[in-house]
């Protein structure tokens, strides 16, 4: 049975969308057909009109884990793909295959997405790895008081524990125990807490929405 495509599926589906509209300057699957096509012929008459490359010379195709992970982590730093293909002596297409199959496996990782929104916009958006105790999260507007975690661009799993603890009722609370009772919970667990009562406080119009990813 097919898989439903979810959020997260197609946040996935337009950055590839946004990869070939970049390499290709178009992201048209006829498109794409013809050039794969045209490149296949050339590859072909390369093949055929000059001997193989005895000395390895040339770009390379194949990496180590700690130089993937170096590629990572460049682009994650706004280094552009151009630079890091100059830098690792590789074209451009090589570092956007990298690239697409680091996202997949990131995307198959993640197991919950949470939307910080203050009423009907959304100021983040955390995705959440439970597994490997792994956080990601992207800020939609510029003002970082609200957002989830401030400026912090890699918030880590204590920064999470804490975050959704700020939205549930104080843990020492004088009728704490008569809370959770009402929540039809046992134990202080704020990610329990929030799913029953969405993040929601009195003090502001901020709440959250989760939503669990498929594998």
């Amino acid at each position: 049975m097919k898989r439903k495509e979810n959020i997260y599926d197609r946040q996935y589906r337009n950055a590839g969308l946004q990869l070939c509209q970049e390499i290709f300057g178009t992201n048209d699957l006829e498109e794409l057909k013809k050039i794969a096509d045209k490149a296949q012929k050339y590859d072909l008459i390369l093949q055929t009109s000059r001997p193989g490359n005895l000395r390895g010379a040339g770009r390379k195709a194949k990496f180590s884990q700690e130089e993937l992970k170096e590629i990572c982590e460049l682009h994650q730093e706004g280094v552009s793909v151009q630079k890091i293909a100059e830098q690792f002596h590789t074209s451009r297409q090589t570092i956007y295959k990298y690239l697409a199959a680091h996202m997949e496996q990131e995307r198959e990782q993640f197991t919950l997405r949470i939307n910080y929104l203050e009423e009907y916009t959304v100021c983040s958006v955390i995705d959440v790895d439970e597994k490997h105790r792994r956080v990601s999260v992207s800020n939609r507007v510029k003002d970082y008081s609200k957002c989830a975690f401030g400026a912090m661009e890699e918030p880590t799993w204590e920064a999470l524990e804490w975050f959704l603890e700020s939205r549930c009722f104080p843990r020492d609370a004088d009728d704490v125990e008569e809370r959770l009772q009402a929540l039809g919970l046992k134990d202080y667990e704020p990610m329990k807490i929030v799913e029953k009562t969405k993040g929601r406080l009195e003090t502001d119009h901020q709440w959250l929405q989760l939503i669990r990813l498929e594998g």
